[in-house]
């Protein structure tokens, strides 16, 4: 997982994948893109906060080696997080279809942006 020391807020950018039981039946993937996340004891260190800046925008191209590549992207405002989504792949026990996932993107707070690049693989 690539973090990213932007302005003095930590981005971190990972790889998204629909979770089983349900991947099982229906398989999506993506990038999932967090603002100073940080987990917490109270709840099991399964809920997550994040810290909000005024725009988060991030673009991906995932690679696949037996299927069409794929181009997702998304925008959101006034947020700490954001998860961009490739297509839905539908059927039993189906393959996952991307290999890696090309990305690249911005935040913006304080007036100024500043942008992030970088590869993953699933």
């Amino acid at each position: 997982m690539p973090v990213f020391s932007l302005g003095g807020k930590d981005v971190h950018v990972d790889a998204w994948h629909t979770w089983w039981p349900l991947s099982v039946v229906y398989k999506q993937q993506g990038v999932e893109v967090t603002v100073n996340p940080e987990r917490h004891w109270w709840c099991l260190w399964l809920c997550q906060t994040t810290d909000n800046v005024d725009v988060i925008d991030c673009a991906a191209d995932l690679i696949s080696t037996f299927a069409a590549n794929s181009g997702i992207a998304s925008k959101c405002g006034d947020c700490g997080d954001l998860v961009l989504r490739s297509a839905a792949t539908v059927g039993f026990s189906a393959p996952w279809l991307y290999d890696r996932a090309d990305f690249s993107g911005g935040i913006e707070f304080d007036g100024s942006r500043l942008e992030f690049k970088g590869s993953l693989h699933y």
